[in-house]
């Protein structure tokens, strides 16, 4: 972690950085000017490509503020006034307005015009965050799709002999901070579904857009607030399933994520995840990814900083946030396996999803080794999968 001293001083190192000179790199088979260069401490280059991290992931839209504004728009009902705010706010690959600025305007303007669209209360809680009231054919749409798509994967886990659910059979969801809608199609399906969430440990208050679904459908799923990697509320040997989505790779303490979920399954329950990891292309995700190609692998945590300060001055504290408490850099394949294994669950089906043919093209030899130089865990088949989907079981008691 960097000291206040350390931050300071990284702010103030600028032009000794960064060697402003254009090059000329082949990307996906042809040519075109690189718009910067990032200076390593070995004194290597490494080209930035200024339209690369918004066409993979668009960053601005980890600024809450800039998403509203941005589904307000395509709702049709963004005014000319704010359209040209929020338009100013995106740059080509980093936000080009201070997040005071935004978070000024947010709540003296927008939060004022639109909340008929927001739910707004205690809008000026520092650790509130305004969220668009969903839309109910949109809601159920949504639910319905997770239901076929939860349906089609418990199906294969049938015809594989893994696990045949019942009805009432009990399942746990890991996150439900956008709204728990994968809980409401569990339910739909059957299951007796509950929901955990730590709201990012407590940095901001309950987001009530479970509580208006849970409204909408008249659902019985039990939301609770709580932290998986800390002894729970849920009674030990109790669950048929734990299942998460995009979650694992953003708790940091998985060793006690693993003893908990142990805990609170029944023996013969299975632990269901899909997760994003840190070391492919995406992964970064979206404060994260830097301007190049597998950018955020091939530096030292000192040349992220110095990065950070100054291609994206605007997000450096928040993105320097996120890489140090929002998502782990330390758990490629082998070492998860390994995790789960001594956790004393057995891997029942694993499946890891590639990388795109086009992004594959941009793996080169010294994207390779600065990688396996900053993380030496890794292997070369780490930077090719895009995402890993796993499901263990708690050994059932013998006879």
């Amino acid at each position: 972690m960097f000291t206040t001293k350390i931050v300071s001083k990284l702010k103030s190192i600028v032009t000794s950085l960064f060697d402003s000179e254009k090059i000329i790199i082949s990307d996906s088979g042809k040519l075109e000017a690189v718009d910067r260069v990032f200076i390593k401490d070995n004194g290597s280059k490494i080209p930035c490509h200024e339209y690369y991290r918004f066409s993979l992931k668009q960053g601005w839209r980890y600024i809450y503020q800039l998403n509203i504004m941005d589904e307000l728009l395509h709702k049709g009902v963004l005014d000319e006034e704010d359209r040209i705010f929020l338009k100013n706010s995106i740059g080509k690959s980093t936000i080009e307005k201070s997040l005071e600025e935004i978070d000024e305007y947010f709540i003296c303007k927008v939060t004022q015009k639109y909340s008929n669209y927001l739910f707004t209360n205690h809008v000026n809680s520092n650790s509130f965050r305004p969220v668009l009231k969903p839309d109910r054919k949109q809601t159920i749409l949504k639910i319905n799709q997770l239901y076929l798509s939860h349906k089609k994967f418990f199906d294969f886990l049938h015809k594989k002999s893994i696990y045949e659910y019942k009805q009432g059979d009990k399942i746990l969801e890991i996150g439900y901070i956008t709204g728990g809608h994968s809980i409401f199609a569990f339910e739909k399906m059957g299951f007796t579904a509950m929901g955990i969430d730590n709201f990012y440990s407590g940095l901001i208050s309950d987001i009530p857009l479970h509580q208006y679904i849970t409204q909408l459908l008249n659902s019985k799923a039990l939301f609770l607030k709580g932290d998986i990697t800390e002894k729970t509320p849920i009674e030990a040997e109790s669950l048929d399933c734990v299942h998460s989505i995009s979650v694992l790779e953003h708790i940091m303490n998985l060793p006690d994520m693993m003893k908990e979920c142990f805990r609170i399954l029944k023996p013969g329950g299975l632990m269901i995840h899909r997760y994003d990891p840190y070391f492919h292309p995406k992964g970064g995700h979206s404060l994260g990814m830097l301007d190049s190609a597998w950018g955020h692998l091939r530096l030292s945590e000192s040349e992220y900083a110095r990065y950070l300060f100054w291609f994206r001055p605007n997000e450096a504290d928040l993105a320097l946030d996120w890489y140090h408490k929002g998502i782990h850099r330390d758990y490629p394949i082998q070492k998860m396996q390994l995790l789960i294994v001594n956790s004393g669950f057995d891997i029942c089906y694993w499946h890891s999803s590639f990388i795109s043919k086009s992004e594959r093209t941009l793996l080169s030899s010294q994207i390779n080794k600065d990688a396996l130089e900053n993380y030496p865990e890794i292997s070369i088949n780490d930077l090719l999968y895009s995402g890993h989907l796993f499901v263990a079981r708690k050994p059932r008691r013998q006879n």
